[in-house]
Formats: structure tokens, C-alpha cells, sequence
């Protein structure tokens, strides 16, 4: 039986409500980057539903790696908000070969920053392993991070969201169930797909730029998940792939946070453009 939501946040999902947000993007042009994975799927559903005008982009229409595309589609498409989602999808791959990471989320984020137009708005995504880096993977995301702060926009950052394609949840869904369940000695947030929406458009619609996440809960063993989720599985536990952490932060060791609203943090660091 396919999992519950709540069965695999371990609570219940408590997005910040979207309905104000919208309102406040209905005069907005919206470009999306990375618009066919997961969470640019769902966030183009929900701006579209409310018949906001944007224009949805992926590899094929704009490879954010590539400047002289992304200049072309900045011009031609004039946004006025920039939901920046694009990226490499899995830190172990990045780990193999680190320059794809690299290339994606640093010069890509590079590209869209400098082509974006002026006065426009960018939200750039951003992930928890940003924060005190061991990869490759996370090391490109605090530098995402850095060059997007630098530039007077925003990051919306999420620890694991279980609803995007190639969770572990996933993952354990689609195993041989004749085998034990393998699980590995980890420590992880997690977040719900609307909670990461409502995190990326609360980005694009704030008055002070900055850094943003959903507030996620305790962090959960997986071990202690896996026997939440597959109560009668036998488990057998394996060693971390490489380029997965043992234990996920919540933030970086040198950061800070307050609460922006009932379920959206700001996060600063002593590193930023301007520290709190």
C-alpha cells in the first residue's frame, strides 16, 4: 500500500496558504527554469489555475547552461519574476562527476541572473545541502546561493520534499518486496511538495530579499521512517551512498534564523551580502 503524506512527513503537511501570494503575482510575467521536474510542474499548475501569465522552460527550451539561449528567452519573454528551479537532480551523481553540478547550478544561475531584466525579481532554489557542504552538489548550491544574494534576490531552500520524483519513498515503492527493505543510518528533514510551492512563491512575492525555507518538524532516523512506513518490512541496513550525508542540517553551524511567518523561516548568515 502506497504510503500516506502524513505517514512519510510524520506529521501533517502545513503549507503557508497561496491564495494571497497569487493575487499578488496576477500582474506578474513569470519565467520558470527547470519546469518539467517535480516542483516546477506543480508550482506552473498552481500559477496557471490562477491564470497568471508565465511561460514554462526546461532543458529543451532553455538550457540555463547555455547564455546565448537564456539571453534569448529573458528578451523575448520580458518576466518580471524569475522562479529559477532548474538543476542537477542527485548529489551521489554529482560526486562522479562534479562538473555537471557545477555547470548547472553555477554557471547556470550565472546566466540567468545576468539575463534577467532589469527590475525583475528571481527566486533561485536552493536545498539543505547548501548548508556546511561535504559535495560537490551542495558546494554548488551555496555558491547558487551566494551569487543570487549577492545580486538583491531571493533563495527558497528545502530539505527533502517527499512528493518529487526519485525519493526514497519512491525508491522503496518500486523494491523487490520478496528482500529486505534496505535503509541506510540517516538523519532527514523532510518537507511536503505544497510547503516547498508555498516556500518559492512567498520568495518571489516578498518585499525584502533573502533567504527562505519552510519550517520542517524534527528530524527523523530513517530507520525509524522505514518502520513507520513498512511496519512489517524487514529491514537491512546499508552504508550511506557516496555523496549522502549521514546527518542533513537543518541550517549551516554559522547561521541564524527568525520566523518570517507562521510557517516560513528567514535564515541569515554572517556571510551574506548584508548579515542580520
Amino acid at each position: 500500500m502506497t504510503p500516506t503524506l502524513e505517514t512519510m512527513l510524520g506529521r501533517a503537511s502545513n503549507p503557508e496558504p497561496i491564495s494571497a501570494m497569487l493575487e499578488k503575482l496576477r500582474d506578474e510575467r513569470v519565467l520558470i527554469t527547470g519546469g518539467m521536474g517535480s516542483i516546477g510542474t506543480a508550482v506552473t499548475d498552481r500559477l496557471d489555475d490562477a491564470g497568471i501569465d508565465l511561460m514554462n522552460t526546461d532543458v529543451h527550451e532553455m538550457d540555463v547552461r547555455d547564455p546565448v539561449a537564456v539571453e534569448f528567452v529573458m528578451h523575448m519573454w520580458k518576466p518580471t519574476v524569475v522562479l529559477h528551479l532548474a538543476g542537477a537532480k542527485h548529489a551521489p551523481e554529482g560526486e562522479l562527476d562534479p562538473l555537471v553540478p557545477a555547470m548547472v547550478h553555477i554557471d547556470g544561475t550565472d546566466n540567468v541572473l545576468r539575463f534577467a531584466p532589469q527590475g525583475s525579481r528571481v527566486v533561485t532554489a536552493s536545498t539543505c545541502k547548501s548548508c556546511d557542504p561535504e559535495t560537490a552538489y551542495g558546494a554548488s548550491k551555496l555558491i547558487a546561493e551566494r551569487m543570487t544574494l549577492n545580486a538583491g534576490h531571493s533563495v527558497a531552500r528545502f530539505h527533502n520534499v517527499v512528493e518529487t520524483s526519485g525519493n526514497v519513498f519512491e525508491i522503496w515503492e518500486q523494491r523487490d518486496t520478496t528482500k529486505p527493505l534496505q535503509v541506510a543510518a540517516c538523519r532527514r528533514y523532510f518537507i511536503s511538495l505544497d510547503e516547498a510551492i508555498a516556500c518559492v512563491l512567498y520568495a518571489a512575492i516578498v518585499e525584502r530579499p533573502g533567504r527562505f525555507m519552510a519550517s520542517t518538524g524534527i528530524a527523523h532516523s530513517m530507520i525509524d521512517v522505514a518502520r513507520r512506513v513498512y511496519p512489517d518490512a524487514e529491514l537491512t541496513i546499508i552504508e550511506p551512498r557516496r555523496g549522502d550525508r549521514l546527518n542533513e542540517p537543518y541550517f549551516a553551524q554559522s547561521e541564524s534564523a527568525e520566523r518570517e511567518t507562521a510557517r516560513i523561516l528567514r535564515v541569515y548568515s554572517p556571510h551574506d551580502r548584508t548579515a542580520a
